[in-house]
């Protein structure tokens, strides 16, 4: 691994506790850092993040209650592009718990650390994630911009010269083949990858693509070995459901989501999908619980839409309308009424 050179990078700590916040400054110090900027809120890095480009951002991923966190930081500055290709971002928590771990390697930062870490751990996470950017940099401002089939020859002449990146390079072309709905180039690269060696992400990127190719049987059956290799595979979990869905077995795919949510239930998109299942199944209650999430989870973020709230609304009434009794239908309505005051 490169040995990184930190004098000349611009770096930004967040981190809602002061004693902690000035400990990661001093550990990037000692690393060579000498341009350093710190913010106790994400609501206050996203204002620096507009005045400065970044080459490394650590933040903690609870910054506070009723503050935006560390995942809706990180989808909000690439929302708004207001990170460079070539920058890294490290998510830092003091929980362990899986839902949290899952949820912010959803969000996909660079890399994601537990508390407590030491220097070298920091350093190496960085580095191996800096020395990523900056080889693939070309690739990612490629994607960024949306010169998608530019992209797909740039990364195809990363793996003919050879990288050291290379299972990076093969995770971006089959996400650049299904943008660009190239399902059959996707399959041939996945398939080259399983025959030399059966790998996790292979295998659930072999389902996604079968459900994509609307083979649901296929994705079912992929889907499935995928979960029996790794319990923890949330995307294998949804790419079950959805496929289930479409394949005419509604409750099964309600199951289904319900165990991708479980594991992670942080995730806008997935409660968009729970609700459409559940529609499907009539579980209005279900529906309307996710609807819920929705609408809180979105509050601080860049998701944030008064249709969220109008939505939630819509499946209080909807559960009220198919309730079991008269008493809980007025329960409900009662609960619609006082979420509007809120």
């Amino acid at each position: 691994m490169d040995k990184l050179d930190y004098a000349d990078k611009r770096c930004l700590v967040v981190e809602d506790r002061r004693p902690f916040l000035m400990l990661l400054k001093g550990l990037l110090m000692s690393l060579g850092a000498k341009k350093i900027d710190t913010e106790l809120s994400a609501e206050l890095a996203l204002k620096a993040c507009k005045k400065v480009s970044y080459d490394i951002i650590v933040c903690d991923l609870h910054l506070g209650n009723d503050r935006k966190n560390g995942f809706e930081f990180l989808e909000e500055i690439r929302k708004l592009h207001l990170i460079s290709p070539s920058a890294v971002f490290i998510m830092i928590s003091g929980d362990s718990a899986r839902s949290m771990v899952l949820g912010s390697l959803e969000k996909q930062p660079d890399d994601y650390l537990i508390k407590p870490f030491s220097q070298a751990q920091l350093n190496s996470r960085i580095t191996r994630a800096k020395n990523r950017r900056i080889t693939l940099a070309s690739l990612y401002s490629l994607i960024e911009h949306k010169k998608y089939e530019l992209s797909i020859e740039t990364c195809k002449h990363f793996l003919d010269v050879g990288t050291r990146y290379t299972a990076n390079c093969i995770q971006i072309l089959v996400q650049l083949y299904w943008l660009t709905k190239q399902y059959d180039k996707a399959e041939n690269v996945l398939q080259k990858q399983l025959d030399e060696r059966s790998v996790q992400w292979a295998l659930s990127a072999m389902a996604r693509t079968q459900l994509l190719k609307e083979n649901y049987i296929e994705a079912i059956d992929l889907a499935k070995q995928a979960i029996d290799a790794s319990r923890n595979d949330v995307d294998s979990y949804d790419i079950l459901a959805e496929a289930y869905l479409q394949n005419g077995m509604p409750d099964q795919a309600l199951k289904s989501i319900k165990d991708a949510l479980s594991l992670s239930p942080l995730s806008i998109e997935r409660h968009y999908n729970v609700c459409k299942i559940a529609r499907v199944n009539d579980d209005y209650e279900t529906a309307m619980h996710s609807s819920q999430a929705i609408f809180e989870l979105s509050q601080r973020s860049v998701h944030r839409n008064v249709n969220h709230m109008c939505s939630y609304i819509r499946s209080i009434l909807d559960a009220a309308e198919h309730a079991d009794n008269k008493k809980d239908g007025n329960r409900l309505k009662q609960d619609a009424i006082y979420a509007i005051k809120k």
